[in-house]
């Protein structure tokens, strides 16, 4: 026997069962599944729907009991499980294990063992016309290898500090070649490193649209020690902080159009130590404090050509 008592936000709309019968009464669903053999299971899907005014970050909480008619078992056993809303997608991503996705061409959002990575959904996302959005929760995922966009790809956390991609290997953590448009939000980006360009993100000669993002602990070899942009980069409510290079810059190096607004970038070292642009750089309500360079331009390095200052702070910059 399984009973399962719903959230009581959410309104049922249907249930279904590999094996037996279930009924529901009052937001609690039961369910008679029979006798099993050894090894054999049995699935029970519930289909609810949201009561309005439930907002992505709110916890349902969901509690299922069971009875085994077994001498040498616990006769009843329980299961809470606490499911946090994520933004509506086109892929939600129920795994943080780092897998691909098992057939990029066949529409199917899935690794081999049926999860929907994050890397089987930007797979996916990418072979799918159009723009597609991937939703995550509030969950740290390793990364052994890169995400590489390719296509309109938007993916959507709950927030920085709570969604977070952290690189686990010697690999950036974000890849965007040309022709590819990025919109990322409430997600951190955390431990990218490369002996190249970009530790976190490198955004080749794409868009890349990153609002509330901490981009933080990146290192590149070679500029960008948290973001390269040699595209289009706009940066909005969003830090980079504690990012490294040994050369270029250590927070962010610009070759192509960066736009920043309301954005911190601190602590950061390279040879350049917050943000070097040989590009078009435009801040705004921008802070830059605490960088440190091993070479010129503590905070900022360029000409008046590459940087357009309004209400923006640089202070506490070192050279070393």
């Amino acid at each position: 026997m399984l009973s399962d008592t719903l959230d009581s936000r959410v309104q049922f709309e249907g249930v279904t069962t590999s094996r037996g019968t279930c009924n529901e009464e009052d937001g609690v669903i039961s369910c008679d599944i029979g006798a099993l053999d050894v090894a054999a299971s049995a699935t029970v899907d519930i289909d609810v729907s949201l009561s309005p005014g439930l907002a992505k970050g709110d916890v349902l909480l969901n509690q299922a009991m069971f009875r085994l008619n077994e001498p040498d078992q616990a006769s009843t056993q329980g299961n809470l499980q606490m499911t946090t809303l994520v933004s509506p997608g086109d892929f939600v991503v129920n795994t943080v294990l780092d897998a691909p996705d098992a057939d990029a061409g066949d529409g199917v959002c899935a690794t081999a063992e049926g999860y929907w990575s994050l890397q089987a959904a930007v797979a996916q996302a990418n072979a799918t016309p159009g723009r597609q959005t991937i939703s995550l929760a509030d969950w740290q995922f390793n990364l052994l290898t890169p995400l590489e966009v390719w296509d309109d790809v938007d993916i959507v956390g709950l927030d920085a500090p709570a969604t977070v991609l952290v690189g686990m290997g010697e690999n950036r953590l974000i890849t965007v070649p040309g022709g590819a448009m990025l919109t990322l939000g409430d997600v951190g980006l955390q431990g990218g490193y490369t002996e190249q360009q970009g530790g976190a993100l490198y955004n080749a000669s794409g868009d890349a649209m990153l609002t509330r993002v901490q981009v933080s602990g990146s290192f590149a070899q070679n500029g960008g020690g948290g973001l390269w942009n040699g595209g289009s980069l706009t940066m909005v409510n969003s830090v980079v902080m504690g990012n490294s290079a040994t050369y270029g810059a250590g927070g962010i190096a610009n070759t192509g159009s960066l736009i920043l607004r309301s954005v911190t970038v601190s602590g950061n070292r390279g040879q350049s130590g917050g943000i070097a642009s040989t590009g078009t750089a435009a801040l705004n309500s921008v802070t830059v404090v605490r960088n440190e360079a091993t070479g010129s331009g503590g905070g900022l390095n360029g000409g008046p050509a590459n940087f357009t200052l309004r209400n923006t702070i640089l202070a506490l910059t070192r050279r070393r």
